[in-house]
């Protein structure tokens, strides 16, 4: 059972989504709009030390559980108290109580070391333990501890005996036994002296709130002390809203409920709007389907939970050649094609088929919803591409060239100039043509299409691919 227990004195507050209101006395709990479960913890009253070296009293006892309840209903409390009534503490509306630690006794025996009052019981609860005994004192002389509370973690501890006398009476007396975990308290220590002649008393300790058993009082005047009050403490958890955030969330190709995004304090994800059970961070998520965030604040949980739709963009990257055209095989989204070997974008190109003019590689980006990706690279290649420009007086080889581009012509009869110009029509590299071979250098050229026209009036064109 998880528990979360806070210090607190007194009143109603809340850290994150967790309340509590302790009773330190006797009065009525009314549970809260939209409140639907409790944790009660009950704690009895410390016992009394007795006197003229007696023994520690008890500890109180301890009682606890989660209970369902209805906004709006009330509950008697009661709280014990150590020095009137029975000091037993109870929510009777729940069945819990926890008695008060017994008092201390003397035992006019000189020889024995005892007298310590019983521990308190806690009964009717999920969690029930029992305070500490007491601790022995010794008549006339020295007083023995008080009892620890019992609580949460366990039974409260027994307070210490003290020593026989010997005949020196310095000895500060039993030692307070230890609580049994928040809220309950320790006990206190008995009554000894802080000088040999037994003339300075070191004085007995109450018990330490809340439930602690109060110390023995020794033989010469040191008094003894009270135990601490008994308590009765209401935790539960404050409404918490629904998680904020968008209410349709998109992806591209895929997604986990890592991707999820929603406000909130320990989100967890669920496939339903009620129940079930958090989904794991690398769950696929599933186009077209809704997904509910809950914000958890521990021990607390959201009354409600926020809907989320996912939308899941699938694209087809595969494309389909049919000759030298080129076909995306996604259909009813945008298209950009690209040359693959300058990357560069292919002007005006935007429609699901491409069909090239020359020998490269290309590829077609899509964007669909808010989704783009690219295709692979598709070959097309123009088998005679140099002979369609060839004939047996004007060659031009290789082509696509990566270094030196060839001209051979047999004469000049179109002109003696060439030019290369880019695809914006600018004039890259120009010259003479000599007969029979002329060799033009490419290297610093950008990979890509490329004219080359010859004569002064751009006589022919023709198309040239530096690779």
């Amino acid at each position: 059972m998880k528990r979360i227990f806070l210090l607190f004195l007194g009143g109603t507050f809340s850290i994150a989504s967790i309340a509590q209101q302790l009773f330190t006395s006797s009065g009525t709990y009314t549970v809260p709009s939209g409140i639907t479960s409790v944790i009660v913890e009950v704690i009895g009253a410390g016992g009394k030390g007795g006197n003229n070296g007696a023994g520690g009293g008890g500890g109180g006892g301890y009682t606890s559980g989660d209970y369902a309840v209805t906004p709006g209903s009330t509950h008697a409390i009661v709280v014990g108290l150590a020095n009137s009534g029975s000091g037993t503490s109870s929510v009777t509306s729940f069945g819990l109580s926890a008695t008060k630690g017994a008092d201390g006794i003397s035992l006019t025996n000189p020889q024995v070391v005892g007298g310590g009052g019983a521990g308190g019981v806690g009964t009717g609860g999920q969690i029930n333990t029992t305070g500490g005994n007491g601790g022995g004192g010794y008549w006339t002389y020295f007083g023995g501890g008080g009892g620890g509370a019992a609580g949460p973690v366990g039974n409260g501890g027994d307070g210490g005996n003290t020593i026989p006398w010997t005949g020196i009476c310095q000895t500060p007396g039993g030692a307070g036994g230890l609580d049994g975990g928040a809220p309950a308290g320790a006990g206190g220590k008995g009554a000894g002296f802080s000088d040999a002649s037994c003339n300075v008393t070191d004085p007995a300790a109450v018990g330490a709130n809340y439930g602690g058993g109060g110390g023995g009082a020794n033989g010469n005047g040191g008094p003894a002390a009270l135990g601490a009050n008994g308590l009765v403490k209401i935790t539960f958890c404050t409404p918490i809203g629904a998680p904020t955030g968008d209410t349709v969330q998109a992806f591209c190709d895929s997604a986990t409920v890592a991707d999820l995004v929603a406000q909130g304090t320990g989100i967890e994800w669920y496939s339903a709007a009620t129940g079930g059970t958090a989904l794991a961070s690398n769950v696929a998520l599933t186009n077209n389907t809704n997904y509910y965030a809950e914000q958890i604040s521990e021990p607390c949980e959201t009354i409600v939970r926020f809907e989320v739709s996912v939308e899941i963009t699938t694209i087809d990257l595969g494309t389909t050649q049919s000759g030298t055209t080129i076909t995306s095989n996604e259909s009813g989204a945008a298209y950009a094609w690209s040359d693959c070997t300058t990357d560069q974008i292919i002007p005006n190109e935007t429609d699901q088929s491409y069909t090239p003019t020359i020998t490269g590689d290309y590829a077609v980006i899509i964007t669909k919803e808010s989704c783009s990706d690219t295709s692979e690279c598709v070959p097309i290649s123009f088998v005679g591409l140099s002979e369609q420009q060839n004939s047996p007086r004007f060659k031009i080889y290789p082509n696509p060239a990566t270094e030196v581009l060839t001209i051979q012509v047999t004469d000049l009869i179109n002109g003696a100039s060439f030019k290369i110009v880019d695809q914006n029509g600018k004039i890259i590299k120009f010259g003479k043509l000599n007969i029979g071979e002329t060799k033009i250098n490419i290297e610093e050229f950008t990979n890509g299409l490329y004219f080359l026209k010859i004569g002064e009036n751009d006589t022919q064109s023709f198309k040239v691919v530096k690779k």
